[in-house]
């Protein structure tokens, strides 16, 4: 693990990209417009799946009657809103599991009986709309089917993949996973050098494009590991509809 801030990953940035001399600092002008472009890759590495590091596990406990549940900043699962839900299992009061198929819209739309409230049972199938990218609260929106009954307690599980974290000052100190930090120094290096004038060396595209191919070497081994969150009051397979396992 590395831990830096913002403000040394982007110094020591500009210095790999020629803008500054060594033991010179940014200027204030610098700093900033190297801290957006920072931010603005991190956006770009967020839609890499082999970037993130594990898929995520939240839980939340299931309410009878209720089939929508909203996830992201203060949702119903209260956590940065996912791209996508990977997997998905429903655990009951005897803590006994059961897989959730994840479907797409079409088939949720196909659902005829989706909206009646007679409908309930334990949901075995989940949809999950990420919403419009343009959000002023980033929420999507989980929907399971059926309608989860009272006849027991439900508490659903979700694997899904969140986005890269961006930093939000100069002074953040974050921690990262092996290669990480590298990583940003040397594509930062790469994403500012035109602005400043600066030509991309071979040797510093060469050294950028091995340390993202550290990275996601270490992650497509580590994709099944997966760290939990447990949402207050709020490993599982995949459904087959025709089989109901």
């Amino acid at each position: 693990m590395a831990t830096s801030t913002a403000r040394d990953i982007i110094k020591k940035a500009l210095l790999k990209a020629g803008v500054l001399a060594e033991g010179e600092d940014p200027s204030s002008s610098e700093a900033n417009d190297t801290f957006d472009a920072l931010n603005l890759m991190l956006e770009s590495w967020a839609g890499r799946s082999l970037l993130t590091t594990a898929q995520i596990q939240e839980t939340l406990t299931l309410t009878a009657g209720t089939s929508s549940y909203t996830i992201g900043s203060g949702g119903d699962i209260d956590t940065t809103k996912p791209f996508s839900i990977e997997s998905a299992f429903i655990r009951d009061s005897n803590n006994t599991d059961y897989g959730v198929a994840i479907v797409g819209r079409t088939v949720y739309d196909s659902y005829s009986d989706k909206a009646y409230t007679t409908n309930t049972a334990r949901p075995r199938v989940l949809f999950y709309d990420p919403g419009t990218t343009q959000q002023s609260t980033q929420l999507g929106t989980i929907y399971l089917y059926p309608i989860p009954d009272s006849s027991s307690t439900y508490t659903l599980y979700i694997n899904s993949e969140k986005p890269f974290t961006s930093f939000t000052n100069l002074s953040d100190t974050v921690t990262f996973p092996i290669g990480y930090k590298r990583a940003m120094i040397y594509w930062l290096a790469i994403e500012v050098a035109p602005d400043f004038g600066r030509p991309i060396s071979i040797d510093l595209q060469k050294t950028a494009n091995e340390s993202l191919r550290i990275i996601e070497n270490i992650n497509s081994r580590n994709k099944r590991r997966v760290a939990v969150i447990d949402v207050p009051g709020g490993v599982g397979g995949g459904y087959d509809v025709s089989t109901d396992e």
